[in-house]
Parts: C-alpha cells; structure tokens; sequence
C-alpha cells in the first residue's frame, strides 16, 4: 500500500520561508527553503538548453532583444552576467550603453558550436560568445569533361583508303571521309545553383536561457 505525500509531510516543522520538509522512510531530513532554492537556481543561471515552446518560468527566449531589470527585475542577476562577458566592448553582441539593459544571445535560425579558444578549429578564429557566423563551404572545384573525335569530311567519290562519313544515319552517305583527329575535350563550371545556405537535416526548437 502506498504511502500519501501527506504523510511524509511535517506540517509543524514549516516555516514562512520553507517550500517543503520531507522525512523519507530512511529517516533522511530533507528540507528546501526558498534562500537555498535559490542559491541552486543561480548554479544554473545563463544555461542554454533547447525546448519545444519558447515560453517556460525562469527562461527565456534566446532571440537577441533587449532586457532591462527595471521593467523585469528577475532577469537583474542575468543581466550582470551578459555586462560582465560584453565589457566595455560595444561591438559585442550582449552589450548594451545603459546600465540595466543588456541584449539576449540571438540563436534564432542558428546551430550552437562551441568557443574555440585555440584558433585552430574554428575558421573564424576565436570568436565572440553569442557572436554569429554565416553560412559556407570549403573551397572546391567542379569539373565537367566531354570528350569526343572530330571527322573531315569532303563530297565526291571515295578514294582509295577512305571510308564514307559515319552519319550514315542521317544521310550524309555521299560525304566521305579525308581525315580523322584526336579527342577534343571540354570543360566547365557545373554553376552553383542550390538553397542558399549550407545545411544538414535538422530540427527547429527554441533555445532559452535561464536567468
């Protein structure tokens, strides 16, 4: 039979500040207070994960808009972190001139790759957190060969060692052949027509980042 969560419940032993107080049946005291709550919450604040909508409480839509811990004070702890990554850069992509405003990473659209930090595996080097990189393909050529022989040929009778021309389908039977050459070859750009981006199969979600 099993038991109710009522009963694991020490109703006398909450406080204003404590959200639950479970005595398990190990006899393991396990008590969350909001102050504790929060200090685990600020372990995971600028996480980015993936979701299958992009409204979700204590997230928020990574979409590059700007935030302000005036008109939301909740996002102040967040906001700290973006100032504190963009410094004094105002190139940066989270940065921001006021002081209680900075600008949400913008991966609409985008796959994460990861910082790298060594210069030797990204193309672009060391690059920015947050910052954007366009689409592209390694340098390569596309070759297009057509081979095939060429006949000269002449009108009148056939002399000796000379064979009639070999469009003999089209009626061309009393042209005859003076000489033959080599092989001529051909070549050119198989253009570069497609969907205007690199891509691989993929899946569209929301990324959010918790604050």
């Amino acid at each position: 039979m099993g038991i109710k969560l009522s009963d694991l419940i020490d109703i006398a032993t909450l406080t204003a500040t404590d959200i639950m107080h479970l005595r398990t049946i190990g006899a393991i005291d396990k008590k969350i207070t909001g102050e504790n709550l929060r200090e685990d919450l600020k372990k995971d604040r600028g996480m980015v994960a993936s979701f299958i909508t992009k409204v979700r409480e204590g997230w928020i839509w990574c979409n590059g808009a700007t935030i302000s811990d005036i008109a939301n004070p909740e996002y102040e702890a967040l906001i700290v972190d973006l100032k504190a990554e963009a410094g004094a850069d105002a190139g940066h992509p989270y940065y921001h001139a006021d002081a209680d405003k900075a600008k949400l990473p913008n991966i609409k659209g985008a796959a994460v790759r990861g910082i790298d930090t060594a210069a030797n595996r990204d193309k672009d080097g060391v690059r920015k957190s947050g910052g954007y990189q366009g689409d592209g393909n390694d340098p390569h050529t596309h070759v297009i060969t057509h081979n095939h022989n060429y006949y000269i040929v002449g009108v009148g009778a056939g002399e000796a060692g000379e064979g009639l021309n070999r469009d003999t389908a089209n009626g061309v039977t009393s042209k005859r052949v003076i000489s033959s050459g080599g092989i001529i070859a051909h070549s050119g750009n198989s253009g570069n027509n497609g969907v205007g981006e690199g891509t691989v199969k993929n899946v569209a979600l929301y990324y959010l980042i918790r604050y």
